[in-house]
Parts: C-alpha cells; structure tokens; sequence
C-alpha cells in the first residue's frame, strides 16, 4: 500500500493506510492464532515534505520512517529523555530511543529475524540494537553478515586480480587485501561472541570491507570519466566543424591505418587484463571521436585566433553560468543581465533608425522579466488570487490590444475578442468559486476545455506572416497557460513574450535587414547558404537562456516532480493521474513552444537554416551535459539522488526533444485555412519549402 505524494484533496490516503495496515495485522494475527512469533516492519522508499514533494534534502524532509514490531523485536518500555543519551520519538505516547539507520540494513535485519542467510550481494550492516535476542545470537547473525561482505569482496578482488601486467595492480588493493585479511583473523580468534571486544572487531572488519567493495565496483570510475571527457570534447569539435564547414569528406588512408593501430593497441590490452567489454569500448570512443579532428587539424587551427579564443572563453562562461542556474534560478537574472547590457551595446550603435527606441524595449522587458527568478518558486500553497486576478486583467487587455492590430480578417478579430471577453468571465467566476471555499462548476469546467480546443485551433485560421500567426499564437496559448496558474506565472509569460518580441526586432535591427518583419512570412524560403558566424552561436545561446528561464521563471526541479493539483482546478476536481500529467506538461510546454516559434522566426530574418541552429543548440547542451556528468551523485538522498540524474538526462535529450517541437511549431505556424494574403496556402502542391 501507499499514499502517493500526499496533495491537499487526496489526505485521506493517510487513513486509507493506516486502516490498511491495522486490517492486515488482525488478519495475520487471526490466521496465527495470536502465536506472538509474527515480526512487522513498516517502512517507505523515501522521505517527504508536509507539502508532499521529496524535499530540499534536508532530513527532516528526506528521512525515511522505520517502524519494527513483533517477534524478536527489542521493545521499549517508557524512559525520559535523560535516560538514554540517543535521540528520542514518541510512539502512542511512549517515548522510546531512536537508532537511525540506512534502508540497506533492512535486508541483513530480515535476515535475523528468520534467521536466514544474508543475501549475497547486501550492503547493509545488521543493527543490532533493533533485535530483542541474546547477545550471542546477535554476534553470530553480525558474523554473518561480515561474512557475507567479505564473500563479495572476495568477488571483487579475485574479478579484478586476473591481470596479465602485475605492476598494474595499486597500493590501494594490496592495502585493502592486508587490512582485511588481519580484521578477520583476529575477528575468528576472538571466539566470545559475549564480548563487547568482539562487537568492536566487527564493525572495524564491516566498516573496512564496505570500503574495499565501493573501491572495486568504481575500479575504473576515473579512468570512464576521462574517456567519456575525451569522447564528449571530440563529438563537440565534430558538430562544431560541421557546422562551420572545416570538415573534409575523407580522411586519408595512412590517418585510418593508424587510427586501426591504436585502436588494436587499446583493445589487445584489455583484453589482456581481463578488463569488461563495455569498459574497452569506452576506452576506444575516443580515438574514433577524434580521429576527424586531428585528420583535419591544419583547418581547425585556421580558424584558431585571438578574437576565437576571447569568443570561446565568454561562450562557454556563459554555459557555465548556465549550468548553475539549475542549482541558483537567481543566476538567470544575472544572464538577463548580461543579455541587456550586450544588446543596449549593439542597437545603440546600430545605423539602422529605430535601434534606439528597440534598446529601451528590449531594457524594459528583460528586466521586467529578471525579477521572476528572485521570486519564490510557485509550489504547493502558492495559491495568491489577487496577483493571478491582475494577470489575467493584463492577458485579457493584450489579447484585445493583439487582435484589433495584427489580425487583419476582421470576422477572426471578433471571434477572437468574443472567446476572449467569456474566457475572462469564465475565469474570474471560476477564481471567484474557489476563494468561496467551494469547487468550480461543472459548467465552467467545460467552458474550460472548450476554451483550450478552440485556443489551441484558432491561430490556424490567421495568416501565416510572422507578426499576425506569431501575436495570434501568444494569445491564444497564454490564455490555455492563464488556465493552469496560480499566482504570478500569468504576469510572467506576458514580460517573457515582451522579451521574445523585442529580441526578434532587436535581431532584426543588428543583421540590418531591410525588409520589415510584418512583411515576412512563416513560409519564405531559406535561400542563402551565408557562412556560419560567431553572432549564430550567440544567438543560440541566447535562446538557451531563454528556455531555461521558460522552465525555471517560476519553478524550480522539485516544483517540477511535486505539482499542486490546484493547477488543474478548472479543468477537473477528482483524482485522474493522466489527465493531470498531460494538462500540466502543457503549462510547462507553452513558453518554450512560444520561443521556439520565435526562433524559427529569427531563422527567417537570419536566412539560416534550421539544421545549423540545432547543431549549435547541441554544442551548448554537450557543453551542459558534461558538467551535469561530473555533478551526478549515488550518495545521499533520494532526492540529491534523483535531481543530479535528471540534469544530466534532461540537457542529453533536449536537442531531441526541441527537433521534435521544432515539427509541431512548423505545423502550427505554416498551415492556414485561410486565404494568405499573397501567399499560397499550405495545402497546394507548388506551395514553397525549406530547403
């Protein structure tokens, strides 16, 4: 049985279980007939906050409960706090000691309770304060357990001992080798299992054979890391000379001969120190990695010059700061930051006239918008009607202000402002139903979701120029995000489209296109094969910050893994896990659907091809990965645990995940049902492609 992550409507689940647990305890104690040599331990996988998300790490939100009763249980009677010098907790009113221990020593406490052999690959240590037994059973079921560890060491060792180069053998295994071999000797010589010498020599001879265990299951921990280091450095540089076309077709025939050397080299001695297939393929990555690059060296280092290595060195500055923002959302700020200063730089010395007056808006919107990461994130309890109020105010005021200036067909500009006037009552009254203490009506909830079909279709009957689909796409799908919020996210989302437009005519002033971006179309070709520059990789990295401020402006990984179910109020009022997911992976969507659409508009404006972008997005996402690899952690919480994995994970698979978006926001903002103002519709078999 189990509560799930305990939400604010679902507490009952507590109840559930504790009625659970008092029915399977008569049921075993009835088919017993009450023999007293049942044992109970009641436990979880990991800890919770009161708000029920996995926590900030800290133990009195990660700790896992442990509850042990029953036959060959110690139990404790009453004692003050005074009396015993461990920690205390209060159980039905009895106030009983408290031994802290790690959820591995679960498995050899089974074990002496059944009195049963410990499981050969167990890592946990007996705690032995837990059985009520006599004093030689309980060293005798440690011994045991000491054994148990030292049959897997023994494993270890004589896994990794079958070495043909002896010399490669480190201080460290032959320390380990001797230590414990002396612990066990003198553990087996202290025959008294009574004595208390006995339980110190245990522990120094459990303690030392864990330790030799971590050593030999990370045996080649630094030497992977290097050849992942190495690999994912040379997998950089080919992307990056791809991308810049420094790359030759063919590499000669000498270079591959000797590539197959060292390649044969590296496999011949594994194989000869017995070392695990996946390990030598690990080892031989990087020679194939980066047998392109140094094939083509001579046109890398070209490329190589003092304005290059300044470049280099703010680009990935940069990235890194990228990175910590994962841990500080402050530093996002500081990113914004940087992005005003460099663009207040450029359209103040723009010749082209209007720079100044796109300076001061895009100055505006940006720092607007670096406020939201000093904000606390909008969690469980987050509820503030007032501030969600005055968003979808300001939504409903743009959405009008929108739809009277960029969509030209005037029956689409009053359906527009006629969904928008009964969506805002729609949500008003819907606010006002739960500050009332009640539930939103049935009738409003399926206002609610007709709202969201009718949102998510009307920007395909608008033109496809870049302003009218792109003003008609913010409209509608913020009026989907409004729907799923609870306090600021609303006000945030409209400086972050703000942000989004400004940096589109911002990008527009400094490539000193003449054209107007009103005049351009969501399906004008991409004819120029122009060179790739440094002002491409800046522009991704831009846009790079702008998707981490799209995930991170109001939330944070924790927010992300605990949602408040508050989020889909207006949609649905009972328990439906399926429909929760995909309604609040939604909300997370719509900002980074929007800027993605903002940056195939940049393409547009730029003339550079999709491919080129997300080659470079790639780079910076490699560049992430690499730190997360080095952060991920096996020690700690579940929570420490779990966040660091998901870093890593998430910057591998963003390239993929935006390609992928990248085919809906095409979908969306190329097809019409309407007649386009010059353009052919999608539809037709001359209409015009990206090549």
């Amino acid at each position: 049985m189990f509560t799930n992550h305990i939400l604010v409507f679902f507490s009952e689940n507590l109840v559930i279980v504790d009625k659970g647990i008092q029915q399977t305890v008569n049921l075993i104690e009835k088919i017993t007939k009450n023999d007293q040599k049942t044992a109970y331990i009641f436990t979880s996988d990991h800890g919770m906050t009161d708000k029920g998300s996995h926590g900030s790490g800290h133990p009195s939100e990660t700790e896992t409960p442990f509850v042990a009763w029953g036959a060959g249980i110690k139990y404790w009677k009453n004692i003050g706090k005074k009396q015993h010098q461990n920690k205390t907790v209060m159980i039905s009113q009895t106030s009983v000691p408290r031994f802290d221990m790690n959820q591995a020593d679960v498995t050899p406490l089974i074990s002496a309770l059944l009195s049963l052999a410990v499981p050969k690959n167990n890592c946990g240590i007996l705690p032995r304060q837990y059985l009520n037994a006599s004093m030689n059973y309980i060293t005798r079921q440690a011994w045991k357990n000491a054994e148990q560890l030292y049959q897997q060491y023994y494993f270890w060792k004589q896994k990794f001992s079958k070495k043909q180069f002896q010399w490669s053998f480190t201080n460290t295994e032959k320390k380990f080798e001797s230590i414990i071999e002396n612990l066990r000797q003198k553990t087996l010589a202290a025959a008294d299992f009574h004595s208390n010498e006995m339980e110190t020599k245990l522990d120094s001879y459990i303690q030392t054979t864990l330790e030799a265990i971590e050593y030999y299951q990370t045996y080649f921990k630094y030497e992977l890391f290097t050849a992942f280091s190495l690999s994912m450095l040379g997998w950089i540089l080919i992307v990056i000379g791809h991308v810049m076309n420094i790359q030759s077709k063919e590499i000669t025939r000498a270079f591959k001969f000797k590539t197959l050397l060292i390649l044969c080299a590296i496999y011949g001695y594994n194989f000869l120190q017995n070392n695990p297939l996946h390990v030598t393929v690990f080892f031989m990555l990087p020679v194939l990695l980066w047998t392109p690059v140094f094939a083509n060296f001579k046109k890398y280092s070209i490329v190589i010059n003092r304005k290059t290595v300044v470049q280099t060195v703010l680009f990935v500055g940069c990235i890194e700061l990228c990175v910590i923002s994962f841990f500080e959302r402050k530093v996002l700020s500081v990113l914004l930051i940087i992005v005003i200063i460099f663009y207040s730089n450029q359209l103040i010395r723009c010749p082209v006239k209007g720079g100044r007056s796109i300076a001061l808006a895009t100055f505006c919107s940006n720092s607007v918008l670096a406020i939201f990461p000093l904000f606390h994130v909008v969690e469980k309890d987050s509820n503030n009607p007032i501030l969600l109020i005055l968003g979808v105010l300001c939504w409903a005021y743009i959405n009008f202000k929108i739809s009277r200036k960029f969509i030209v067909n005037n029956l689409v500009c009053h359906l527009q402002t006629l969904i928008c006037i009964l969506h805002l009552i729609n949500m008003l009254y819907s606010i006002y139903q739960v500050e009332k203490g009640g539930n939103v009506h049935i009738f409003n909830k399926v206002l609610s979701w007709i709202f969201l079909g009718t949102s998510s279709c009307l920007p395909l009957i608008t033109e496809t120029l870049i302003t009218n689909r792109l003003a008609s796409i913010v409209i509608n799908f913020s009026g989907i995000y409004v729907m799923l919020s609870l306090s600021y996210e609303p006000l945030f989302l409209m400086f972050f489209c703000m942000s989004l437009v400004t940096w589109i005519h911002a990008e527009q002033h400094i490539y000193n296109d003449q054209k107007e971006v009103s005049k351009l179309s969501f399906i004008n070709n991409i004819c120029s094969n122009k060179a790739v520059d440094f002002e491409d990789f800046r522009r991704s990295l831009i846009f790079v910050i702008y998707m981490l401020m799209a995930f991170f402006g109001t939330g944070n990984m924790a927010t992300v893994s605990s949602f408040d179910p508050n989020w889909v109020r207006f949609f649905i009022s009972t328990f439906s896990p399926f429909t929760m997911m995909i309604l609040v992976v939604l909300k997370m969507l719509i900002p980074i659907f929007i800027l993605v659409c903002t940056l195939k508009s940049l393409q547009i404006i730029t003339q550079v091809k999709s491919q080129t972008l997300f080659l470079i997005i790639l780079v910076i996402c490699d560049i992430m990965s690499l730190n997360f690899f080095y952060l991920v952690k096996n020690k700690g919480s579940w929570l420490d645990i779990g966040t660091s994995i998901s870093h890593f994970v998430i910057m591998q698979c963003t390239t993929i995940f935006l390609t992928f978006l990248y085919g809906c926001v095409k979908f969306v903002t190329e097809v019409s049902l309407v007649s386009n103002n010059g353009f052919l519709l999608p539809f037709s078999n001359k209409m015009n492609k990206e090549k």
